[in-house]
């Protein structure tokens, strides 16, 4: 059986972080055994121009600046995601001595999900996230079926592989190009050919993913492990002619018989 879905990028191979999973509505599970809570200065806001500060807490240590390693050009990476899945916002708040200041524009209101990633100094990277309410006219749900083909701006991509199976490691493999057939040409966009990221219909799981080699020849090849079946939207960022371009698709994962404890989760 054969997985139509669709992405943006040219050839590349990528790996990707394993997949994090939100266990309540405040705190996601950990990627590692490196322990930090996630604290917002506000839990609700309201949609438009944003400004939120952000703690990643150690205890009673606020880690700044100095407690984080740069991964792909930045300290932390922010993402903020609505209940329909067709908001997506990847930010990357800078530390002002005192908190992680993350500014963005939110056309929508809602239910969203705040995702954080850094990679703690003499420990392991961490995915944390919490829930935000956000004022204003929620987005209109657009559902979760399958997206088999995308084609903007004048750009033709298509992904075939096997069968996408939760608690397994699966191979998918994507082609792009202009609708003319000519080959797409990225430039470098945080350190990287592109980003990819994953996340479940009920927001409470996510997978970034990254390119293992800056060079761009389609087609391409992922490497990626989802924890449990269902639909999951993916955002692929890329840049082309100094425009970064952020496109959502729909991938379907299906049950599978490996359990969550049995996955491989691939390293960054």
């Amino acid at each position: 059986m054969k997985l139509l879905a669709s992405l943006i990028f040219s050839g590349i191979t990528f790996t990707s972080l394993a997949l994090a999973h939100d266990h309540d509505s405040s705190h996601g599970e950990q990627k590692s055994t490196t322990k930090v809570d996630l604290v917002t200065d506000v839990d609700s806001l309201k949609a438009g121009p944003i400004i939120l500060k952000v703690q990643l807490k150690q205890g009673q240590k606020s880690l700044g600046a100095r407690d984080i390693e740069e991964s792909h050009t930045q300290l932390v990476h922010a993402f903020l995601v609505d209940q329909t899945l067709t908001q997506f916002r990847h930010e990357h708040p800078e530390w002002d001595g005192k908190a992680w200041v993350l500014k963005t524009n939110l056309e929508n209101g809602g239910s969203y999900k705040l995702w954080i990633q850094a990679k703690v100094k003499n420990g392991n990277e961490v995915t944390l996230s919490k829930a935000l309410k956000v004022s204003g006219t929620p987005a209109r749900a657009q559902g979760f079926l399958p997206k088999l083909q995308s084609e903007v701006d004048n750009v033709v991509v298509k992904l075939a592989g096997d069968a996408v199976k939760a608690g397994e490691q699966s191979t998918l493999k994507f082609s792009v190009s202009r609708k003319d057939g000519s080959p797409l040409k990225l430039e470098s966009y945080l350190g990287a050919a592109a980003h990819v990221v994953a996340i479940h219909e009920k927001n409470d799981e996510m997978a970034h993913m990254h390119p293992l080699n800056e060079e761009a020849v389609s087609p391409f090849e992922t490497h990626a492990a989802f924890e449990k079946p269902g639909n999951y939207r993916i955002w692929a960022q890329f840049k082309e002619n100094g425009k970064l371009l952020t496109i959502p698709f729909t991938l379907q994962v299906a049950k599978g018989s490996s359990s969550k404890k049995q996955m491989d989760h691939s390293k960054h």
